[in-house]
């Protein structure tokens, strides 16, 4: 196996670059992102083939990806007229998307990924009025002074944290939901959900193991509680598995976990089969009045 890996969390844009493209090549794929393979190039590939459990893997990135276009096309119909993307990394939602041309896409990112996507995507045309900054989120000043310049011309908001916050600390979230909290215009928030069994399932995982240079981290005692205390309540959440279920894309498990999942099921008590529906997903926030 080779001995490509995910070096530092930037890495992980491409990992999930190449499984969005590879999604996009299927017959009867969800979406189609016709800018993802140029954007995962050979480093996205190689990442995705030297670690394990692509299946799965794919089968997160798939569904996550429709999850998020999901929440924005609603929010975009309710009236929102800017959307932030905060550690964007290489997604290509305003290049593929069907999206007014009047909205405000603000990307931001590392230096290096910012100047990546905008050297491999120079000759394509964006859907709607798209700026990149390059800026460190994990630097409070940086980050409060961008959140202020944005909040001073868009009048209601959406803040996107694709595969963000799993990666900080409950601490840096904190902070995160604190500073979106004092922006006037800043009403949604997209960001990722995991509950604590299906964060201590993961550490176990062959591929936790393999990105130890980028783990996750975030794992409140009450997930829904921590955003509740910092001014965010749940709109509407996102699972994997209803969503897995509506677009008939079942957990792609080997043999023999999936026959004992199959004959055990039935005898599970009804909490922890509600348990394990509502593990992983994605939130649609609101900011609480």
């Amino acid at each position: 196996m080779s001995q490509i890996s995910i070096d530092h969390v930037a890495d992980t844009a491409f990992w999930v670059a190449y499984h969005r493209a590879k999604e996009s090549v299927q017959t009867n794929g969800l979406f189609h992102d016709p800018f993802a393979e140029k954007l995962a190039g050979d480093h996205g590939r190689k990442i995705a083939m030297a670690l394990p459990a692509a299946a799965m893997t794919n089968w997160i990135v798939v569904l996550r990806t429709i999850m998020i276009d999901q929440f924005i096309t609603d929010v975009i119909r309710g009236g929102v007229d800017t959307v932030v993307n905060l550690g964007a990394g290489l997604d290509a939602r305003p290049f593929r998307m069907d999206l007014p041309r009047n909205l405000n896409w603000i990307e931001a990112d590392f230096p290096a990924i910012i100047d990546y996507k905008e050297k491999i995507l120079a000759e394509d045309l964006p859907r709607c009025r798209l700026k990149l900054i390059k800026t460190d989120l994990a630097d409070p000043v940086a980050r409060q002074n961008f959140l202020r310049e944005v909040d001073r011309t868009a009048k209601r908001t959406l803040v996107l944290t694709e595969g963000v916050t799993p990666y900080l600390t409950e601490e840096n979230v904190g902070a995160l939901a604190a500073d979106l909290s004092t922006c006037k215009s800043m009403r949604y928030w997209i960001t990722d959900y995991m509950s604590r069994e299906a964060f201590e399932r993961r550490k176990k995982t062959a591929l936790t193991q393999k990105l130890k240079s980028a783990p996750f981290i975030f794992n409140p005692l009450d997930w829904f509680a921590f955003f509740r205390e910092r001014g965010w309540r749940v709109a509407e959440m996102s699972y994997y598995a209803d969503t897995a279920r509506r677009h008939r894309r079942p957990i792609p498990l080997p043999f023999w976990p999936k026959l004992i999942l199959k004959l055990t099921m039935p005898f599970t008590p009804a909490h922890q089969r509600e348990g394990f529906r509502k593990s992983a997903g994605f939130a649609l926030l609101e900011k609480a009045e």
